[in-house]
């Protein structure tokens, strides 16, 4: 159902004595549009005996053009539209609502508003319904705060002229400025943050106003009922102001759970950063020894037939070994090679780390006096990549070491890969040797190719 439909339906029920709430009631979906426009039909029903004279009615009429000509949109389908009845029936919702306001401005200035009534006059309440009448039309929340503000203040300015010229209040006019307060600061809270801190200062600046009128009137009820209505005021722009603003997600900030090579190094005192930035124990822990172990433990779990050598045998120069020309023997499986690049990665990493952590203990022990801030902060930094470097070692040679047993076919196949005795292997002697296994593919005769496959156990 429209909004015309709904509007004339509404009127008749009020007519025959329901109340503004029951309609409202019976169309929730369009409960925000129809309130303004009922409660102008009943102010008008009540001010229904008023009359203007001639000169009245031009002043009328003049207004009715300067807030037609407000409104470009309005224009424009004044221009394009012959008659009112060519608007289609299935048109916008905005068009009707336009429609229904201009005549009900024409109907309110036809029988009762006048322009230049001032508060106590029984138009008044017309004129407050009629000025505020734009404010309807429009549906910007920013265009609708910035006209119910406007209207607000001319009824500011007629709350102190009333008390100016009569010496007391005038409550029409206060409730028509806490109305049009609230109605601002309702459009103002679905605009943008600069709108809501701009209206926020206009409400501000009401609220201030009606506390210096209430010092300055005479009469007791007044001066309360004008220091309520400026903390209602105040409230109102209170609240605008706490609104939560839309923020730009923010640069996240580095954590300690975050890769040191994209984390700035923090701000130490140097009363505590002299003993961090010269501890050689912390700057330079022992990553050699932790990466040679990786290195043997990975051969020694796929080659549980040989010895496994010391860390010093291991990283010493080995001597080539002349294959066997033995027929029949199967070469052991080489190391996995996901284990071994690991072991590898690990160690020139915890390499690398140590010689950073090595070189700025260095440079922090050879500044003259206790070292700075940055320099502290740059041993700390490499000490902790060292640590984690020797961590992630450490971590690939439980890896390599956890190797299961050998199966059925790892046990034929180290049994196949056992030389005979009559047959002439490289045995390691003496202490700087290590046992490398044959392979047959670098003899001068190699095995045939069957005899390289794994034998089933009996």
């Amino acid at each position: 159902m429209n909004l015309d439909t709904t509007l004339e339906r509404c009127l008749q029920q009020i007519e025959a004595g329901e109340s503004i709430d029951g309609c409202l009631a019976r169309y929730p979906d369009q409960a925000d549009a129809l309130a303004p426009m009922l409660a102008a039909a009943v102010q008008i029903r009540s001010h229904a005996e008023a009359r203007l004279s001639q000169t009245q009615r031009l002043q009328a009429k003049a207004t009715l053009r300067q807030t037609l000509a407000a409104q470009p949109s309005a224009a424009a389908v004044q221009k394009t539209a012959r008659s009112r009845w060519a608007l289609s029936l299935g048109g916008a919702r905005r068009l009707v609502a336009i429609a229904a306001v201009a005549m009900l401005l024409v109907v309110v200035l036809s029988v009762g508003v006048v322009a230049s009534s001032e508060p106590g006059n029984p138009a008044y309440a017309v004129r407050v319904i009629a000025e505020r009448a734009p404010a309807l039309v429009n549906r910007d929340s920013t265009v609708r705060a910035a006209v119910e503000l406007t209207v607000a203040e001319r009824r500011l300015a007629d709350l102190q002229l009333h008390l100016q010229r009569a010496g007391r209040l005038e409550p029409a006019a206060l409730r028509a400025l806490l109305a049009g307060d609230a109605a601002a600061a309702r459009q103002a809270a679905s605009a943008g943050r600069v709108e809501q801190l701009r209206v926020a200062g206009r409400l501000a600046t009401h609220a201030r106003i009606l506390h210096v009128l209430a010092d300055r009137v005479e009469d007791p009820r007044s001066a309360q009922l004008l220091n309520e209505a400026s903390r209602r005021t105040m409230a109102l722009a209170m609240r605008l102001r706490a609104a939560p603003s839309s923020q730009p997600p923010g640069v996240q900030l580095p954590t300690n759970d975050m890769p040191a090579t994209n984390r700035q190094p923090p701000p130490v005192s140097t009363a505590t950063a002299t003993p961090m930035a010269t501890a050689d124990p912390t700057a330079t822990p022992t990553a050699t020894a932790t990466a040679t172990q990786a290195a043997t433990a990975t051969v020694s779990a796929t080659q549980p037939a040989n010895a496994t050598p010391s860390p010093a045998e291991a990283l010493a120069p080995k001597p080539p070994v002349e294959p066997t020309q033995a027929e029949g023997i199967v070469p052991p499986r080489p190391p996995h090679p996901r284990q071994t690049a690991l072991a590898q990665t690990a160690t020139a990493r915890s390499q690398t780390a140590t010689a950073r952590a090595a070189t700025a203990t260095a440079r922090a022990s050879r500044t003259p006096g206790p070292p700075g801030p940055r320099q502290t902060a740059r041993a700390q930094t490499a000490t902790a990549r060292a640590q984690r470097a020797t961590a992630r070692a450490e971590a690939a040679t439980a890896l390599a070491s956890r190797t299961p047993g050998p199966g059925p076919g790892q046990t034929a196949l180290a049994q196949t890969a056992t030389p005979n005795p009559d047959q002439s292997t490289a045995t390691p002697t003496g202490p700087g040797a290590q046992a490398t296994p044959t392979d047959p593919a670098a003899s001068s005769h190699p095995p045939q190719p069957d005899s390289w496959l794994p034998r089933r156990p009996d």
